[in-house]
C-alpha cells in the first residue's frame, strides 16, 4: 500500500478525537451486559465507518485489525443498510470474506454500496479465488498466501489464531493434490489426541464425498489392504498409532500434515513426534511436511532439529473474530455487590465498563464467585467454562444446574437431550452425573470419556441444544468448540500447575464464532488473584522442541534420570527424561549423538550438553541390543529393555517360550492368568517396579478388549467397591469416583501405558527366540492394537478401521451377531443396511452417516 495511505492511517489512529469515539464504541458494544440497550449516534458511527475504511487500507495489520474491530463493534448496534453494506464493505477490503457474507445477511446489503465500492470489493475478491478440480473457491488474504506458499515449499509451518480456516485450506490442498496426481498417494494428518482424531477423519470424509475415486480415510494403523486396492489413503494418526504404522509396515508417505505442531514441545510425546517426523523424512525424503499451530507461535524452529534449516513460515495475527478479553471483579458499596467489568486493551490501561448489579446477600467464596460470574454473565449466546480437572467440571456442571433449577430457568427437555441422557446411562453408567446435567442444557467435557460421547455433546453444544459446557485443557488441543463467553478463573493444566501464556491465548482464541457471531467474550474471573497472570507474560515466537529443552531448563531432571541405577521405567514424572535418554543413547550407538545435540543446542556449546553426553556414554556397554529394537520403543529405557531382554533369551533357552507368549484374549484355557503373568514380567523387569497392579490390570485388560462395555466394567467395580467398602466398615464410595478412575484407567492404562509396554515386551521376545532359533516364526496376538481399540474381534476391529468409535462398533456386532466379519464385508452390509428400521441409537446413527457409510 502506498505511503500517503499509510500516514493518513497513522494520523486517524493516533487522533484524540478518534480515540475518544473509538473508546465509546467499545463501552457500547458491551452495553448488553449490564441489561442495557447500546446507542451511538449515527454521525459518530459514519465516522467510524469512515476511520474504519482509511485503516483497512493502510496495509499494516496493526490498523488492519483496528478496522476489524471497529467493523465488529459496530456490527453489534443497530446499523441502516448503507452502514452495514460498508461494514462488509471492508472486511471485504481485509480479506475476511466469511466475515463480510456474515454480516451481509441475505444479500442485499451489496447493492447500497457506490457502484466504484461495488466494483473494488469485486476486484478484490477475484484476487482470492483458486481452481480447485474447475471449481472456483474464494480464500482469505491469510489463505491465499499459504495457498501460494503450499504449491513451491517442500516444508512450510503454518500459524495462525483459531478459525482462521487452516483446516479448511488443508482439506482443499489435499483435494488438489489428490485430484491432480497421477499415482495413488499416501498421506497422514497427525493429531494430538484420539478425539481429534474421529473429528478430522468425519470432517476429511465430508470434503471428500462427492470426490471421483475418494480416498480411503482411515485411523487404524494396520487397515485392510483390500479397502484401498486403487485408492489413495489418508491415515489420521496420532503420533503413537503413526509411530506403529511404520513400525509394522514399509510405509512411505506423501504428505504429512502435524495439526496441532506445538505439541512438540510435550515432554515425551513430543520426543516421538519427533522420532516420527525424522523417520517420515528418512523413508520418503521427497514428502511434503506441514506444521500447523495455533495463535501466533511458529513451528519454523521444527526443521533446524530435522536438519532441514529454518522452515518457511505464513503467519497471521489477524483474528477472524473479534475477542473481548474481560476482567470481572466482585465489589461491595452500601452492603450490595456489583460486578465491576474492565476491558483489556494490548498497550493501553484497560477500559473500565459499567457495573452489573447483583442481587441476594454478598458471594465470598471463590467457587461460588466464579459461578454468580457464570450465570450473570452467560445469559447471552453459549457459555464455556473452563475448568481445571475432571472432578472440578463435574462439580462445575452440577452447579450450574442446581443454579438453572433454583431461578426456574431450566425448560422442559427436548426429546434430543432425553435421547443424549439415555444414551450415556445406557453406555457409560445411570449414575453418572452427566446424564442428569444434560437434561437441563448443561454438559462437561474431558478427555478420557468415550470419543462417541465427546463427539455427541460437541454436536449438540454446536447445534445450541446445549448452552452450558464446562470443560478441562481438552480444549487446549485442537478441539473445534468455540462459543460467545469463555468464563476462567485461575486455570491450571496437569497436576495444579498454573496455565502460563500459550496455553491461555489457544484457550481464549475459543471465544466466537467464525460465520456465527462477530464477537467472542473471555472472562477473567477476580485475575490478580490467579497464580499466574498470563496476559502480562511475553508470548513465543516459536515453538521450542521438547529436546532443546532437555539442555536447558529440563537438563537437571534428564540428568537425574539418567544417574538413578534403578533406571524405574513408566513413570509419570520422569517419562520425558527416560524419552530423552532412550533417543540419545540410541544416537550414541549409531554414532548420531553428537549431531542430534548440535541440532538440539542449536549449535551452542553447553556445559549441560557436555554432562548429559558423559553420562550416556557410561551406559553404552550395558546394552546389547540392536538399535532397531530399541528404535521401536523409543520410550523404554535401553537399560530396561536389556533387562527384560535377558529374563526373555533365558526362557526361550529353557523351552519355555509358549508360557512367556500372551495369549489371545478370546481363548478360554487359563487366559486370565496367563496374561497376569505376562504383566508381572513387564512390572519386575521392565518397569523395575514392585507391584501387584497385574491383579486388577489382568481382568480389565481382558474385559476392555473382549469388547465388554464400559457400563458393566463400571459396575463391576461399583460392586466390588461397595463390597469392600462394607468388609472394612467404611463409608459407600461415591460412583463419581469410580466412574473417574475407570475412564482414566482405559485411557491411560490400558490404551497408552499397556499399549506400550506389551508392545515393547513383545518385540523383546520375538528377537530372544530370533536370537536362539532363527528358523521358527513366533506368532503372537496382536495386544498392544486390541488394547488401544478396546476390541479383538474382527468385527468389532473391522468397524473401528472404517472409522466407527468402539461404542458404535459393539452396537453394530451386536446388531450382525458376528464376530468374523472384515471391515469390507462390513462396509457392504452398511451400504444395504435400512438404517431407520434399525434398532440402533440416534447417536450411532449420526455417526455412521457423519462417515458416509450409509447413503
Amino acid at each position: 500500500m502506498d505511503n500517503f495511505s499509510l500516514q493518513l492511517a497513522h494520523r486517524v489512529a493516533k487522533h484524540e478525537q478518534f480515540q475518544t469515539a473509538y473508546e465509546s464504541l467499545q463501552k457500547e458494544s458491551l452495553a448488553s451486559l449490564s441489561g442495557r440497550e447500546p446507542g451511538i449516534q449515527t454521525g459518530e458511527q459514519n465516522k467510524l465507518l469512515r476511520s474504519a475504511l482509511i485503516l483497512a487500507q493502510s496495509g499494516k495489520s496493526e490498523y488492519s485489525m483496528l478496522a476489524q474491530d471497529i467493523v465488529y463493534a459496530l456490527a453489534t448496534l443497530p446499523l441502516e443498510s448503507n452502514q452495514r453494506a460498508v461494514c462488509q464493505h471492508i472486511l471485504a477490503l481485509l480479506g475476511n470474506f466469511p466475515a463480510s457474507d456474515f454480516l451481509k445477511g441475505d444479500g442485499h446489503s451489496h447493492s447500497a454500496l457506490p457502484w466504484q465500492l461495488q466494483l473494488s470489493e469485486q476486484v478484490r475478491r477475484d484476487e482470492n479465488f483458486v481452481t480447485v478440480l474447475g471449481k472456483k473457491v474464494l480464500l482469505t488474504d491469510f489463505q491465499a498466501n499459504v495457498w501460494d506458499e503450499l504449491e513451491k515449499e517442500q516444508f512450510l509451518s503454518i500459524a495462525a489464531p483459531t478459525s482462521a480456516g487452516k483446516s479448511f485450506l488443508i482439506q482443499l490442498y489435499l483435494k488438489a493434490m489428490l485430484g491432480n496426481s497421477d499415482r495413488l498417494l499416501d498421506i497422514a494428518y497427525v493429531v494430538p489426541t484420539r478425539s481429534l482424531i474421529h473429528e478430522v477423519q468425519a470432517s476429511l470424509t465430508k470434503a471428500f464425498q462427492d470426490f471421483d475415486n475418494a480416498p480411503i480415510i482411515s485411523s487404524v494403523p494396520r487397515s485392510d489392504e483390500r479397502l484401498a486396492a486403487n485408492q489413495s489413503r489418508i491415515f489420521v494418526f496420532t503420533q503413537e498409532r503413526l509411530r506403529t504404522a511404520m513400525d509394522e509396515s514399509e510405509l512411505a508417505l506423501d504428505c504429512l500434515i502435524v495439526d496441532e505442531a506445538q505439541q512438540i514441545a510435550d515432554g515425551s510425546r513430543g520426543m516421538l513426534l519427533l522420532s516420527c517426523l525424522e523417520d517420515v523424512h528418512l523413508r520418503a525424503p521427497h514428502a511434503q511436511i506441514l506444521f500447523i499451530t495455533p495463535g501466533s507461535r511458529s513451528g519454523s524452529s521444527i526443521g533446524a532439529l530435522m536438519g532441514l534449516g529454518e522452515l518457511p513460515s505464513v503467519e497471521t495475527t489477524l483474528r477472524p473474530v473479534r475477542q473481548n478479553l474481560i476482567y470481572v471483579n466482585f465489589k461491595s458499596a452500601n452492603k450490595k455487590q456489583h460486578l465491576q467489568l474492565t476491558l483489556h486493551r494490548e498497550e493501553q490501561d484497560a477500559l473500565s465498563l459499567e457495573k452489573v448489579h447483583l442481587d441476594g446477600e454478598p458471594v465470598t467464596n471463590a467457587g461460588a464467585r466464579f459461578l454468580t460470574a457464570v450465570m450473570k454473565l452467560g445469559d447471552e449466546g453459549q457459555n464455556l467454562v473452563y475448568a481445571s480437572g475432571k472432578a472440578a467440571a463435574e462439580d462445575m456442571a452440577a452447579s450450574i444446574v442446581a443454579s438453572l433449577k433454583a431461578t426456574g430457568g431450566v425448560p422442559k427437555p427436548s426429546p434430543s437431550l432425553l435421547e443424549l441422557s439415555d444414551f450415556v446411562k445406557r453406555h457409560v453408567h445411570p449414575q453418572y452425573s452427566l446424564a442428569e446435567c444434560i437434561k437441563s442444557g448443561v454438559a462437561y467435557h474431558y478427555g478420557s470419556m468415550p470419543t462417541t460421547l465427546t463427539k455427541a455433546i460437541e454436536e449438540y453444544f454446536s447445534s445450541g441444544a446445549l448452552k452450558y459446557l464446562v470443560c478441562t485443557s481438552t480444549l487446549l488441543q485442537g478441539v473445534n468448540l468455540p462459543a460467545r463467553n469463555i468464563f476462567i478463573r485461575n486455570p491450571k493444566k496437569g497436576k495444579g500447575k498454573p496455565m502460563g501464556p500459550e496455553d491461555f491465548w489457544n484457550l481464549a482464541g475459543r471465544a466466537g464464532r467464525l460465520s456465527k457471531d462477530t464477537h467472542g467474550n473471555v472472562f477473567l474471573i477476580e485475575y490478580r488473584k490467579w497464580d499466574r497472570q498470563p496476559v502480562e507474560e511475553e508470548r513465543q515466537k516459536e515453538v521450542t522442541p521438547s529436546l532443546s529443552k532437555a539442555f536447558t531448563s529440563a537438563h537437571s531432571e534428564v540428568m537425574e534420570f539418567i544417574q538413578d541405577e534403578n533406571h524405574v521405567s513408566g513413570v509419570k514424572e520422569t517419562n520425558f527424561a527416560e524419552s530423552v535418554f532412550t533417543r540419545l543413547f540410541i544416537d550414541a550407538k549409531d554414532g548420531l549423538m553428537e549431531q542430534t545435540i548440535e541440532r538440539a543446542t542449536m549449535g551452542r556449546v553447553l556445559e549441560s550438553a557436555d554432562a548429559i553426553r558423559d553420562a550416556i556414554y557410561e551406559h553404552l556397554n550395558k546394552v546389547k541390543l540392536p538399535p532397531e529394537i530399541l528404535k521401536r520403543n523409543a520410550s523404554v529405557s535401553p537399560l530396561r529393555q536389556q533387562a527384560m531382554f535377558d529374563v526373555l533369551v533365558a526362557a526361550v533357552k529353557s523351552g519355555k517360550t509358549k508360557q512367556y507368549v500372551p495369549p489371545h484374549p478370546l481363548q478360554t484355557n487359563n487366559v486370565k492368568e496367563r496374561l497376569k503373568f505376562v504383566m508381572t514380567l513387564i512390572h519386575t523387569h521392565l518397569e523395575g517396579v514392585e507391584t501387584d497392579r497385574e491383579n486388577y490390570f489382568g481382568w480389565f485388560a481382558l474385559s476392555w478388549m473382549r469388547g465388554n462395555s464400559l457400563r458393566d466394567m463400571i459396575e463391576y467395580q461399583l460392586r466390588y467397591a461397595r463390597d469392600k467398602a462394607e468388609e472394612d466398615g467404611k463409608a459407600e464410595p461415591e460412583p463419581r469416583t469410580v466412574i473417574i478412575k475407570v475412564l482414566d484407567d482405559v485411557e491411560n492404562k490400558l490404551r497408552f501405558h499397556y499399549v506400550r509396554y506389551i508392545g515393547c515386551y513383545i518385540d523383546l521376545l520375538k528377537h530372544a527366540v530370533d536370537v536362539i532359533s532363527p528358523d521358527r516364526e513366533l506368532d503372537v496376538p496382536a495386544i498392544p492394537l486390541f488394547l488401544e481399540l478396546g476390541a479383538c474381534s474382527g468385527t468389532m476391529i473391522g468397524c473401528m478401521e472404517l472409522g466407527l468409535s468402539r461404542i458404535a462398533a459393539k452396537e453394530l456386532r451386536d446388531m450382525f451377531d458376528r464376530n468374523d466379519l472384515d471391515s469390507v464385508a462390513i462396509k457392504k452390509r452398511l451400504k444395504n443396511l435400512k438404517i431407520k428400521d434399525s434398532q440402533l441409537s440416534p447417536i450411532i446413527i449420526s455417526e455412521i452417516k457423519r462417515l458416509g457409510l450409509v447413503s
